[in-house]
Parts: structure tokens; sequence; C-alpha cells
């Protein structure tokens, strides 16, 4: 019994001395990858993360974590900043135009920001051939995003803001406040 507790805390202790050495190594790998980039070495990316920085975009992750399968792009110009957050498991963050996410925000697991949307309704055209449109999405501090909650192109989250699990955000959102629904409406101010 005795054993089998010491065995177990010594293959708990290596995984997590792998699991940082992969990190590091991962870091090391995309700010070679992506010149454009600015990936400190404070950040934690978990397994399965894709982050992606395409030519003529900016990325920027500072002091943050990103739990696994999430996925980050800047993508076509865009330039994206997240800092100092915490990001959940399978979120998916796309910028074509700007995203800013400021310091302590806490984003729940399948959360999604993009500020893009598909163009449609010409005729003759099909939706990838009429483009995108595009808006900044701005986070501001302290925001907590509930899980999969969905931020469109053009919407801002006022500081110290909640929203709750499965909310769209359509526009701007109010500070220290806490919005709820499809659409997003606020339910509460503090």
């Amino acid at each position: 019994m005795i054993l089998k507790k010491i065995i177990s805390l010594i293959v708990r202790g290596l995984s997590k001395y792998l699991d940082r050495f992969r990190n590091v190594i991962n870091l090391l790998y995309l700010n070679i990858k992506y010149p454009n980039s600015t990936i400190t070495f404070d950040n934690y990316f978990g397994r399965g993360c894709v982050i992606k920085c395409t030519v003529n975009s900016k990325l920027k992750i500072t002091n943050s974590s990103i739990d696994s399968g999430s996925v980050i792009i800047s993508d076509h110009g865009g330039d994206l900043n997240i800092s100092n957050s915490f990001i959940g498991r399978n979120c998916v963050i796309v910028a074509r135009d700007k995203i800013t996410i400021e310091p302590n925000c806490q984003i729940a697991e399948m959360v999604v920001v993009r500020d893009q949307n598909h163009k449609f309704g010409q005729e003759g055209k099909t939706i990838l051939e009429q483009g995108f449109s595009v808006a900044p999405i701005t986070i501001k501090e302290n925001v907590w995003l509930g899980a999969k909650v969905t931020v469109t192109a053009g919407s801002s989250i006022g500081k110290n803001t909640v929203v709750g699990s499965n909310a769209v955000v359509l526009s701007e959102l109010e500070a220290n406040a806490v919005y709820v629904g499809v659409p997003a409406k606020k339910v509460h101010s503090f």
C-alpha cells in the first residue's frame, strides 16, 4: 500500500514535469513559427490547443492559461490580444479585425468569440465568394463568460461583468452587471 502511494506520487510529479517541459517547447515553437506574435513564456497552453497567427496578422498572449482543445487564431490581418486571463476547454477565438481580452478575465469552456460574419444574399454568388464583414470586440478587465457564451462581431463587454451560460452577446454590455439569455439582457447591476 505504501509502495503504491510512493509510485503514484512519483508518476504524478514526473507527469507534471513533462507537461511543463512540453509547454515550454510549444511556446518556443510558436514564437519561432509566428514572428508577428508575442507569446510570453509565462503562458500555459493545454494539450491539443491550436494557436495560429497568419501573415500580416498580430497575436499577443501574455501571462494566460489556455485549456486543452481551444483554438486561438489571428487571421487575414487580424489583431488578437489576450492578457493575464483564463480560457477554458474547447473555446474558439478568431480575429480578422481586432479582439482584445483585458486582464483577469475568466472564460469558461466552449465559449466562441469571433469578430467576423459571413456576408450573404448576393444572387449568383456563394457565401464563400461574398466574403466577411468584420467589427472589433473588446472584453474589458475582470469579465466572466459562462460556458458556451457566444460573443459576436462589434460587441463590447464592460469591466466586472458576468455573462451567463449559453448567452449570445450582440452589442455593448454595461460594466458591473449580469447578463443572460439570447440575446444577452441585463438582469442585475452591482
